[in-house]
């Protein structure tokens, strides 16, 4: 093939063209320079970073017949071959398809004969994690003690996984991810040596190397099909049509209906999305991203400085993190990050993401009214009135449960009921489906589940399975539950959950004189009693 792709036209053929490893660089031409060579290094770091790319270097630069100081003048025989993938004394072992003791025996073998027309054979043996246990320990010795016109050059993306003692016998360097901003100038200077010249948006840049996650030849493989992609201009909506991203504009449309507690807007919204193909995952795994970069710019006084971003999207970015609190954006990238993970084991991880999209978005704007949150810190800081024979001073829970803490105080049974027992079992399916249309999930953990008993606005809900009592005794689906009946019959509902044992009401052991004292004693609202 005439072309070839720009990541390998692009390789570094001399140190001072590798691209953001200045400390590794430095550290081999000081070798270099005063001889100070050890005889097996160990090369770590994401994929993309130039490992190979290194130890090929290394291997030039060992060898080279008319060496720049201590560069490879990348000119002679011995460069040439090792450029081209010739030279008959670099020898090149992929780890993960050679990984047997056999071909450690085979190489054992073959060590101990002198180079063929180099100074150094050297062996360059790529994804070494992928060796065997044994493969391992036949190489121990011959790693250790090498003959003299032998160097050893390990790469490896998973340094974990090598043997304590393999990793004692090397020189081991790190390789980092490379920087954005290195990135970008290192593709704007391989478009401006392309022939014919070709333009690409500094927006689209940004995106390609916010993309290949500081790999470069991610980014080169990336820009090379967004260069065969687009007719002229390369524009940032043509990598997101190649990478099959929402956008930045989609996002923003996203996190606003959010913000809103727009079910309907933010269902349309992903409908719509869904239809055109966007990927779920990619999805999550965008709006993850997305909150991530809001949390900074709600928490952090100079966003722009942790950012990989331009000033202008830093700047939309802040006026959108005003609309949550550090709370609620820390929760709601919790929730899309477990649900990220757990998409990638569902066989339906669309309806998993809205559920949970729903669920941040319900029942109402994310962000709470001032004086909402001005009433939250009255409670927190005023201690509510006790009834009579309870401590005012502390309030504990019997048992794990519902934090009563966290309630509003609820209506006595003597006084009025909001509504009657018969009038909440009339309007149960109602419930249901107000319950289902915001979480599935939450409406599953309702069946069979009906009411019991009413006293003033708290109501007992009987369940079959103590799994679904637990589960709906969580905040979120309680929450979800006592808004669906306020919805229902108007006013503030608290919700507690009990076992029905044969179609009844299980008992409690609420005359059980040890939880009598308890109650007693500590002051606390009965929750619920667990043997």
């Amino acid at each position: 093939m005439s072309y070839r792709v720009l990541y390998r036209e692009w390789r570094p053929q001399r140190f001072n063209e590798v691209v953001g490893q200045q400390h590794i660089v430095r550290t081999l031409l000081n070798a270099l320079t005063t001889g100070h060579l050890a005889h097996a290094y160990l090369f770590c770091g994401p994929r993309g970073t130039g490992k190979t790319s290194v130890a090929r270097l290394l291997a030039k630069a060992l060898n080279c017949q008319q060496p720049d100081d201590v560069e490879p003048c990348d000119a002679c025989d011995s460069c040439q071959k090792i450029a081209n993938g010739t030279a008959l004394d670099i020898i090149e072992i992929d780890g993960a398809s050679n990984r047997g003791i056999d071909e450690v025996r085979e190489l054992r073998e073959k060590i101990r004969y002198v180079p063929a027309e180099s100074r150094y054979k050297v062996y360059i043996i790529d994804e070494v994690h992928m060796l065997t246990k044994e493969a391992f320990n036949g190489l121990l010795k011959t790693l250790e003690e090498p003959p003299a016109h032998v160097v050893f050059i390990m790469a490896t993306t998973e340094p974990h996984k090598l043997p304590e003692t393999i990793l004692s016998r090397c020189q081991r360097f790190d390789f980092r991810r490379i920087g954005l901003n290195d990135i970008i100038v290192h593709m704007q200077k391989v478009i401006d040596a392309l022939s014919p010249p070709r333009e690409v948006d500094a927006s689209a840049l940004e995106l390609i190397a916010a993309k290949a996650e500081g790999g470069m030849r991610d980014a080169l493989a990336l820009l090379d099909q967004a260069l065969a992609f687009a007719e002229g201009r390369v524009e940032v909506d043509d990598i997101e049509a190649i990478l099959g991203l929402v956008g930045e504009e989609g996002l923003e449309q996203l996190v606003g209906f959010l913000a809103d507690g727009d079910v309907a807007g933010l269902l349309q919204e992903l409908n719509s999305l869904f239809r055109q193909g966007k990927d779920s995952r990619q999805l999550a795994g965008e709006l993850v991203a997305y909150f991530r970069d809001l949390l900074l710019c709600r928490t952090c006084r100079r966003p722009g400085d942790v950012l990989d971003r331009n000033r202008e999207a830093v700047e939309r970015l802040q006026q959108l993190a005003q609309r949550f609190s550090s709370d609620q954006l820390t929760r709601i990238l919790g929730r899309i990050a477990s649900t990220e993970a757990e998409m990638k084991w569902s066989p339906q991880p669309q309806i998993l993401l809205e559920v949970a999209l729903v669920d941040l978005a319900a029942p109402g704007p994310v962000t709470p009214p001032p004086d909402a949150e001005m009433r939250a810190a009255s409670r927190t800081a005023t201690p509510s009135a006790r009834p009579a024979g309870k401590s005012a001073s502390r309030s504990t829970s019997v048992v794990a449960g519902d934090n009563p803490e966290a309630q509003p105080n609820p209506v006595e049974g003597g006084q009025a009921a909001a509504a009657s027992l018969d009038q909440l079992l009339d309007g149960w399916e109602k419930v249901l489906a107000m319950v289902r249309q915001k979480s599935p999930l939450t409406h599953a953990l309702l069946d069979g589940a009906r009411p019991l008993e009413i006293q003033g606005r708290r109501v007992v809900i009987g369940y079959r399975h103590a799994f679904h009592r637990d589960k709906m005794g969580e905040s979120g689906n309680r929450q979800l539950l006592e808004t669906a009946i306020g919805s229902q019959f108007g006013g503030e509902w608290i919700v507690q959950g009990e076992l029905l044992e044969d179609g009844k009401k299980q008992k409690t052991g609420e005359d059980d004189p040890i939880v009598r004292k308890a109650i007693e004693v500590v002051g606390a609202d009965l929750v619920d009693i667990i043997d």
